[in-house]
């Protein structure tokens, strides 16, 4: 068995496949697993457990120089798939939504692909419903549900156990950073890390608050403080040389670390404050206490650690997170957090105050388990919901029961999922009476669609007669499903629903009609069923007026 995994996105992205992999070996133990990824973050595959063979393509010719050397680049796509192809794959995995991997992915052979592809008519095909889920979320950052460890485990037919989330680091680098430690007295009293960088400076607390921080511990507490940071963070060195004053208490460290020492020095530390930033999964693999600043267009649902001993910072403000490409005019997430919030939550995670104050312009969160054995994040003090948050755990709950396999259907999970959501929400009853009326809408345009698609059905295909009396059919139900997506498209809060309902059908190939015909009629019964579920539960939370 030959199995190939796709990637070319950062250091982070790279990190959270680690549960595929890793499931893919527990599930094959004597396939043979390649990676493809971009050079500059390839070397954390390195720190990935018996990687067959990591296949690099040149970042610096594809993307700092492609416009200087475009044949150059050409080339080096071609060669890489050509190499791919040599190696006669079984599995072909491209578990991230991206239209350059997943025209890669056509180019290269293997006869079962999972993950988002195109197909010889240059048409996006989707062959896990986990990808048409992922895709289908795209669209509004705040409904990315899932963690994308669990995501991406179950596109490659695999789960993401905490046990397989981790790196293997050479003993050697082990012991360098624990004579460090020793060294340096490290053990003296509390040691906290921080890591000042991030992909994005949308997503990077300000250099500012961080000197302010650090400053603030150094001079109130006895803790130790090492500073972490990557070849972008270097120009930043000299901005904390003030603290070199602290002499045995503070280290600078940035840019002096390799991934494997990077790993190291955070396993051994009592708490991390980072960015979502790629160290913040190596923190979570080395399962240390991370502290995570949430910023900008950071989805924690998403890309939060993926750890049972993280806890996350974000404003609370409507507008976070936002889109990737928006321009911000007033930076509220960042703002709301200060040097002074942050020094406090450190004092609660590191047990020095025991009780964590409110602050009506931020959220805690702490990273848990929930029923259905997924990455989740819940309030650390228990306060009343917002509507959004009722809705977002509403779809999410809906979710778990679309697209989870092997739930025991004799248990009754919605209720047992509300009964956890009332052990860390106080749940309010909110306005839904819009949203209720525009479900009830669609549920009548899909109970319309259904039967005639039953109707459909009951057509065989036997002379030109019922042909054409299928052709009919399937103009009628053309024209309802068009009226379907026309109106679900007034209601974008759900819309991600008929979003997967429409990956999933496009990308059905059957050359049967007939079950072709109960293929589709079984995606539009599962988005009934979804809309079905999702009006009980608003009219249950409505206000009664």
């Amino acid at each position: 068995m030959k199995i190939l995994i796709m990637n070319l996105t950062r250091l982070g992205d790279l990190i959270q496949t680690l549960c595929l992999f890793n499931g893919l070996k527990e599930k094959y133990p004597n396939a043979k697993i390649d990676y493809l990824a971009l050079s500059s973050f390839s070397a954390i595959l390195n720190t990935f457990d018996s990687v067959n063979e990591i296949i690099s393509l040149d970042d610096n010719l594809l993307v700092e120089n492609v416009g200087h050397k475009f044949w150059e680049a050409y080339l080096e796509i071609a060669n890489k798939i050509d190499y791919c192809n040599s190696k006669k794959y079984d599995i072909l995995i491209n578990p991230v939504v991206s239209t350059q991997t997943s025209f890669i992915g056509y180019l290269i052979n293997a006869p079962k692909k999972l993950g988002m592809f195109f197909n010889e008519n240059r048409e996006q095909t989707i062959t896990s419903e986990w990808t048409a889920f992922h895709l289908s979320n795209e669209h509004h950052l705040g409904d990315r549900t899932f963690n994308l460890v669990d995501i991406f485990a179950r596109i490659g037919e695999t789960e993401a156990k905490a046990e397989n989330f981790k790196l293997k680091i050479s003993p050697k680098t082990i012991q360098k950073c624990q004579n460090f430690w020793s060294d340096k007295n490290l053990n003296n009293s509390k040691t906290i890390g921080f890591h000042i960088g991030a992909s994005q400076s949308n997503k990077t607390w300000e250099k500012e608050k961080f000197r302010e921080l650090i400053g603030r511990l150094l001079t109130q507490t006895d803790y130790n403080i090492l500073l972490f940071g990557g070849y972008k963070e270097i120009s930043l060195r000299d901005y904390f040389v003030e603290f070199e004053s602290f002499g045995d208490r503070f280290y600078n460290l940035i840019g002096k670390s390799n991934l494997e020492e990077l790993y190291g020095f955070i396993s051994l530390l009592d708490l991390i404050v980072t960015n979502d930033t790629g160290p913040m999964h190596i923190a979570a693999t080395a399962k240390c206490k991370i502290l995570n600043l949430s910023l900008g267009p950071v989805s924690l649902w998403e890309t939060g650690p993926y750890s049972e001993n993280a806890f996350i910072m974000q404003a609370n403000i409507p507008c976070h997170p936002c889109k990737f490409s928006h321009v911000c005019t007033h930076l509220n997430c960042h703002h709301y957090i200060t040097a002074e919030s942050v020094e406090q939550f450190i004092y609660y995670l590191l047990g020095k105050n025991r009780i964590l104050s409110e602050n009506e312009n931020l959220f805690y969160w702490k990273s848990v388990k929930d029923i259905f054995g997924l990455n989740h994040f819940l309030p650390i003090n228990k306060r009343k919901i917002l509507t959004k948050e009722l809705f977002f755990e509403i779809k999410r709950s809906i979710w778990c029961l679309t697209i989870l396999p092997k739930l025991d259907h004799k248990k009754d999970w919605l209720n047992s999922y509300i009964k956890y959501l009332e052990e860390n929400y106080i749940l309010n009853s909110f306005d839904f009476l819009s949203i209720i009326k525009d479900i009830e809408n669609l549920i009548l345009i899909l109970k319309n669609l259904l039967k005639e698609f039953g109707l459909l059905k009951s057509i065989k295909a036997k002379n030109k007669k019922s042909i054409d009396k299928i052709h009919t059919k399937w103009s009628i139900i053309k024209q309802i499903k068009e009226m379907l997506f026309d109106e679900a498209q007034k209601s974008p809060i759900f819309y991600d629903f008929f979003y997967y309902a429409k990956f999933k059908e496009s990308s059905l190939n059957d050359e049967d009609l007939n079950l072709l015909i109960m293929k589709t009629i079984n995606i539009y019964e599962n988005l009934y069923s979804q809309l079905k579920v999702l009006l009980k539960l608003c009219r249950e939370y409505n206000i009664d007026v």
